[in-house]
């Protein structure tokens, strides 16, 4: 909601709700509900810009041993944007505010209270290139303070750690709020861009980043024990855009203080239209060192406007869910709509966690009755990157 010269407010409600398929898989918390409000003031140069984030969720579980409760998480910050022509700056303050009421815990209630102080700079050099591509050069610095504190009484309801894609910029390493990471830390960062003039396509973007640490880390998912390392790995990510449908991404993360890689990512991909579907082709390759290395194909295939293929295949090298060289799924099926109904049919071979197992997906959908929330849409959605249901319900 836009309230016009006073900001943005934005509220959902959420409910989450796990029943588990088999056996020898841990159970998860159930959220009911999960009410988040965040606001923002319209960000003016020069002009301090206000933002509140809430939330409040209640947790429980099956398990005795498991705590139950409610969590209150509060966020106020203030920003001061500062921008010139080529270049900004961005100091932040704020106070992260977490609270809990528990049940099935020696700890009734816990309540911390966390300063977080930022400082973002940026500059921007572009050229032209020949006549049309504009070229730039992104360096960038983000220095983050986060004082630490002992969180070791506080459950851990949704947290867990992030990639270091994700937390070059980021405040907090953790997603949830159970956790918030102690920091002192400066990254630094160089992205370079190509854009088309003619179309205002970003046919290239790269970036090269890392993350130095000033003090010692001390705060975990689990356990206590104490990150002395001075840098976090490098990190490169590409972003290649060839033609109206095909792109390229990749990522990598080299470890500087053992000498070799850590992650390798790389990802092909073909979205064409062909009538109310999309031709679609993904192919990809992942690599993290010691737990995984697979294969990835998949796409869908129309042969005309009422009938289309869809598939996938997903191979192991060295998968830790396996332990060893194997298919993880196998997928094939058929959509077939016509003027009154449609019909999706999938056969699926995959890992579930424990052993192979198989499923066998048929919906008929009767059109004025159906939705594209059909199981079997959510299936290829989740296993078809692209994939869209085209049907007219």
């Amino acid at each position: 909601i836009d309230y016009d010269s006073f900001g943005i407010l934005k509220t959902s409600v959420k409910a989450t709700d796990y029943q588990l398929a088999k056996t020898d898989l841990v159970e998860q918390y159930s959220v009911l509900p999960r009410v988040r409000v965040n606001f923002s003031t319209h960000e003016k140069n020069e002009e301090l810009l206000y933002k509140l984030d809430g939330e409040v969720s209640i947790f429980t579980h099956t398990y005795d041993s498991k705590a139950d409760g409610t969590r209150i998480s509060l966020y106020p910050s203030i920003e001061y944007p500062f921008k010139r022509p080529g270049w900004e700056l961005r100091p932040k303050l704020g106070f992260k505010h977490r609270s809990y009421s528990l049940d099935k815990s020696d700890t009734g209630s816990i309540s911390q209270t966390t300063p977080i102080m930022s400082l973002r700079g940026k500059m921007i050099f572009d050229k032209m290139t020949g006549k049309s591509i504009l070229q730039t050069l992104e360096p960038e610095m983000f220095f983050l303070y986060i004082p630490a504190s002992n969180q070791d009484a506080i459950p851990i309801f949704d947290a867990g750690e992030n990639d270091l894609k994700y937390n070059l910029f980021s405040e907090n390493k953790f997603y949830g709020e159970d956790r918030l990471n102690d920091a002192k830390q400066l990254t630094l960062a160089l992205s370079s861009s190509m854009i088309d003039t003619k179309s205002g396509n970003e046919i290239l973007r790269a970036t090269i980043g890392q993350i130095f640490y000033l003090d010692d880390r001390t705060v975990n998912i689990s356990g206590s024990e104490t990150d002395h390392s001075d840098s976090s790995n490098i990190m490169g990510l590409v972003n290649a855009r060839f033609s109206d449908y095909w792109r390229l991404s990749g990522y990598t993360e080299y470890n500087p203080h053992k000498g070799y890689g850590e992650k390798n990512q790389i990802r092909l991909s073909y979205k064409r239209p062909y009538g109310k579907q999309n031709q679609i082709f993904n192919t990809s390759y992942r690599f993290s060192r010691g737990t995984q290395e697979e294969v990835d194909f998949s796409g869908v295939f129309p042969i005309n406007n009422r009938l289309s293929l869809v598939g996938k295949i997903n191979y192991s090298f060295n998968n830790r869910r396996s332990k060893k060289e194997d298919t993880l799924e196998k997928m094939f099926g058929v959509e077939y709509e016509s003027c009154c109904y449609g019909i999706k049919f999938v056969i699926r071979d995959y890992w579930n966690g424990t052993k192979t197992d198989n499923a066998f997906y048929f919906e008929f959908l009767p059109k004025g009755i159906a939705t594209s929330t059909n199981k079997t849409s959510e299936l290829l959605r989740q296993g078809i990157l692209g994939y869209q249901d085209k049907f007219d319900y």
